[in-house]
This record gives C-alpha cells, structure tokens and sequence, in this order.
C-alpha cells in the first residue's frame, strides 16, 4: 500500500527547534538516490519491527513560506510466515519495489564509546550537564537524537566499539581494539552504570521506564535492548552467561535463514532473565520478525489506525 503525507518541515515544533531547508534538501537527496531507504516505524517504539519504508520524497512550500518534505510511503501488506525446526514462527515482510537495506544499518566505525540522548527527557540545564558529566566524568563520545513527541519515553544509546561484545562474553580478542574501555569488561560495566545513574537522576518526569539500547557494528548491526526502570537489569543483561546466550540465539537463526543480514535486534526479558532475537533486517530489505515483535507491531498497528479514526 503506498502512503503519501508530509514529514519533515521548516516549522518550530513544540521543543522550539527548527530544520534547517538545506536538511530537508539533503533528507530528499538520500532519500531519492541514497542507498539506503527510511523505515516506518511506530511511536519511536525500537523494538517493533519497521512496518514500510520510504520511496520517494520532494520538497513542498506551504502558504506561509516554509518548507517540507512530501514523502511517499510503502507499507508492507504481504507477509511470508516461516516456521523452523522448532516449530517457531517467523513473519518475513518487505517491499514489493525497493531492495534497499534500511538506513538505520548503515555502518559506523567509532574509536570510542558513544553514549546519546533525547534532549527533550531534560531541562536544557540538566542536558548541558549531563553531556559535561559524560565527556568528563566518563569519558565517553556524545551525541544527541530528537524524537518529534511531545514527551518520548526516556532512552539512553550506547555504541560501543567493535569487539566490545565479545570482551563481555568473555572472550580474549587478539586484535587491537579501539578505545581505552573495549578490553576491560569491569570498568565498561562501571562506566555504564555512572552514566546511567547520572541520567536518572537529571530525567523529567523520574521514575519512568527506561530503554536501553547498546548498539554494535560488527560486521553487521547487533543492537541490545533493555527496558527497566533500574540500571540493574542492563547490568545482569551484560554478564558473560548472559551475553552467550546472544550468541546461542544469533547462531540458531543463522542456522535457520540463509540470508545477508544487516541488522539483528535481540530484548533482554527481564522477568526470564535471557535475551531473545527480536527481529532481523537484510541487506536486501526484507524485515524477519518473530511472533511476539510482529504481534506487538500489528497490535500497536491497530491501536493507533483506531485511535486516528475515533479523531
């Protein structure tokens, strides 16, 4: 099915932030001749699966002289059920024209660790603080993502550098790593947890559900994700035992799909204690999802088409 609708634009939003119109030209650019396409997702949710991608776009000026972008949208509608050895179901979908991989794939070499917020969690203060505590009191990299939600649930994005994971799991790495942190499992988990702690502390509203995403490229996009309201979950989820068993759950599903992956997402389930392959994306843009991601993707579907409906 394909969509058509306004995405980005020139506007003030609600946080008092503007996108520039050479953005919005350089968005239309990747977005018409890039090698990698935009995925659909659903309320800045990570952990359901994209839902279409985005084919096209072009730049709209509106009555009041701003500028956006009209994009074009295709939403997959056929999906291709898998069962394996198991008996465990796989829902495969994609699109029916483009092929591209999905532009959250697209590889990063960083030489050190990355930590990123949404600044809108924070009051300015608090932000301008806590990017200070991070690069001086953590030595971590920084960056910034803006969600365009009113109040987006709180997120904290590590990225670590390659071979980071496995030095978790327990295994000895014989190439050089990047980065002061990368060999050293103990002082990762203790820079983690003071960087969490602090971003806890400095959150508005407190006390929320926190996710957590540790994000990987090596040689494809492994990304972690914790849900929590406490930073000890995250800290469980990065033992040795339980980083094997991303291992385990990485090695059945290469077992299972011949495919090129570009991306693999695995959630830690906190009440069981064991992670669990979420859903997967390809190099040739198909999104392979297990039953619990694409149940909890068409749920939130619905919801929001019934919501929409009822305005």
């Amino acid at each position: 099915m394909i969509v058509k609708g306004i995405g980005a634009t020139t506007h003030m939003d609600r946080h008092n932030c503007r996108i520039a119109k050479e953005a919005l030209e350089d968005a239309v650019k990747d977005m018409n001749e890039g090698l990698y396409a935009v995925g659909v997702g659903m309320e800045h949710d990570p952990t359901v699966m994209p839902i279409g991608k985005v084919l096209s776009g072009r730049m709209v000026m509106f009555e009041d002289g701003e500028y956006g972008i009209e994009i074009e949208q295709e939403i997959f509608e056929k999906c291709h059920i898998y069962k394996d050895v198991e008996n465990e179901k796989w829902y495969i979908v994609e699109s029916e024209t483009d092929k591209r991989p999905f532009a959250d794939t697209l590889a990063e070499t960083i030489h050190n660790m990355k930590v990123a917020v949404d600044p809108v969690n924070f009051s300015s203060e608090d932000y301008e603080k806590l990017l200070e505590f991070y690069e001086k009191d953590c030595s971590l990299d920084t960056e910034c993502f803006i969600r365009k939600s009113v109040v987006p649930d709180p997120e904290i994005i590590f990225t670590f550098v390659k071979g980071t994971l496995a030095v978790l799991a327990g295994k000895k790495i014989t190439e050089k790593l990047a980065g002061q942190m990368a060999n050293d499992a103990v002082k990762l988990y203790e820079v983690i947890k003071k960087a969490v702690l602090e971003t806890l502390k400095r959150l508005k509203p407190g006390n929320k559900l926190v996710t957590y995403v540790i994000k990987e490229y090596n040689p494809y996009l492994i990304e972690l994700v914790v849900a929590a309201e406490t930073p000890e979950p995250l800290l469980e989820a990065l033992q040795p035992e339980k980083m094997r068993q991303i291992e385990k759950r990485i090695e059945n599903f290469t077992n299972t799909f011949d495919v090129d992956i570009a991306k693999i997402q695995c959630i830690y389930h906190v009440e069981r204690q064991k992670w669990e392959v979420n859903y997967v994306s390809t190099k040739e843009g198909q999104v392979i999802g297990s039953e619990k991601c694409y149940k909890k993707t068409t749920e939130l579907v619905k919801k929001i088409r019934t919501e929409s409906a009822e305005d």
